[in-house]
């Protein structure tokens, strides 16, 4: 289990591990141009459920707004790092989910 100091303990976390080397069902990621370091571009995926008669309109919204809405929006960033436990982005909460 998790205990109370852990950093997994509250909120809500995502975590999606591919059991093969690639990724079968999302676009590749490329450089981004826009970094020094060669770090490599991200995007998000969006999940809206409303019963709003534009829901396109309600991703650009400001959250406040969509918050008056009868609307929930999930955007989550997508981003390429190092295998498992050698990512130096991997938080040290989800470091022991991997077997040296």
């Amino acid at each position: 289990g998790v205990d109370e100091t852990s950093p997994l303990a509250s909120g809500f976390h995502i975590v999606s591990i591919p059991l093969e080397a690639e990724w079968a069902d999302l676009p590749d990621l490329t450089e981004d141009p826009k970094s020094d370091d060669g770090e490599m571009e991200s995007y998000a995926l969006v999940t809206l459920a409303t019963a709003e008669p534009d829901p396109k309109e309600l991703i650009t919204m400001e959250p406040d707004l969509v918050a008056m809405t009868a609307s929930s929006i999930m955007a989550v960033q997508v981003s390429q790092t190092e295998p498992g436990s050698e990512s130096k982005y991997l938080p040290d909460a989800y470091k022991p989910l991997y077997i040296e």
